[in-house]
Order: C-alpha cells, then sequence, then structure tokens
C-alpha cells in the first residue's frame, strides 16, 4: 500500500480543516474554486457543498472518481496555467512542500493572478521545524518565516499563522509537525 493511499484511507472525505475555518467567514461569490493538489478530492467536494457551482481539481496523479462539478486535470502544480480572473476562492493544502522550492512563489502568483476581485487562496506550507524535512526520500520543503514573508510580500495577507506540534502519522507513528497557515485576498 502506498503512502498516498495509507493517508487517503486516514483522511478519508474529512476537508482540511484550514479549508472549513477560511470558508466559514468568507462572504464573497461562490461561482468557482480550484482545488490545486486536489488528491482524493475530499477539498473540492467541500467546496461543491460550500455552495460553489464548480470545482477545477489539479493533480498530478490520475483521479479514479468522476465528481459532478468537478473538472479534474492531471497535471503537476508546477506546470498548470490557471486562466486569470476565473476564480473566487482557491486552495492547495498540504501540497505545495512537495513542489521544487524555485517553482513555490511562481505558483502563488499564478493562483493570485486566477482570483476575481476580493477572492481568496487558502494554502500552507511546511516550517523549517518539520520532521519530514529530516527524511530526504519524502523531498519535502520547509519555509523559514522570512522567507515565507518574502515569499508574500507582494500579495494582501489575509491571515499567516505559523503551528508547531506533535502528531500520529498515518502509520500510527508520532511526528513533529511544523505549518505555516496561509491567506491571501485579491483586491
Amino acid at each position: 500500500m502506498g503512502e498516498w493511499t495509507k493517508y487517503y484511507q486516514a483522511v478519508g472525505e474529512t476537508p482540511n480543516q484550514q479549508v472549513v475555518r477560511a470558508l466559514q467567514k468568507y462572504t464573497g461569490a461562490r461561482r468557482a474554486a480550484l482545488d490545486l493538489g486536489a488528491g482524493n478530492l475530499r477539498d473540492a467536494k467541500f467546496l461543491l457543498k460550500s455552495g460553489f457551482k464548480s470545482v477545477t481539481a489539479v493533480d498530478k496523479e490520475p483521479q479514479l472518481e468522476q465528481v459532478p462539478g468537478v473538472e479534474f486535470i492531471q497535471r503537476p502544480l508546477e506546470n498548470y496555467m490557471p486562466m486569470p480572473n476565473t476564480f473566487d476562492v482557491g486552495i492547495s493544502c498540504n501540497t505545495l512542500f512537495f513542489v521544487p522550492r524555485d517553482d513555490t512563489p511562481k505558483i502563488l502568483t499564478r493562483s493570485y493572478n486566477a482570483l476575481t476581485e476580493g477572492g481568496i487562496f487558502i494554502c500552507n506550507l511546511l516550517g523549517s521545524e518539520d520532521s519530514w524535512l529530516t527524511r530526504p526520500e519524502i523531498g519535502a520543503v520547509g519555509y523559514t518565516e522570512e522567507e515565507v514573508r518574502a515569499m508574500l510580500a507582494n500579495f494582501s495577507i489575509e491571515d499567516l499563522s505559523y503551528a508547531t506540534g506533535h502528531r500520529p502519522t498515518s502509520a500510527g507513528k508520532s511526528a513533529a509537525w511544523a505549518m505555516w497557515r496561509i491567506i491571501i485576498r485579491k483586491e
């Protein structure tokens, strides 16, 4: 059983809680949403249930499930070019830390440009203290506060927070985690 299969079994259909909390406060339009790194479509399904008319879901892995209202695009995030001014909300949770470091600012800029006026982009990045960074086979990228602030310097930051702790992995082992939670708004 692959790592992602274990992870999807562990999280099931439960949407990312950062997305849930952000949408509870979001009062803008709910026409189209973008889910970068859509995985098992749990967040795409939540976006539809939250009133979005359509969701574009992008992931490099093939999708096994067809979901009405979700347009799935199989492509690495660093190669996806969304149309400007298209999405009211964009998300990329638990994904950007798996793309090459040089591509993350480009993906953030493309995602921001793809937002409609007043739209938000919800994402997270690993902090420099995360235990995944000690495992080269994972290939994860972590960021210091200085690096995160530099990446976000040209955006309107609605929320930026940092959290650390210990949680069990999908394999049941305890691991230290460190996460930047980010929401930027297009004005």
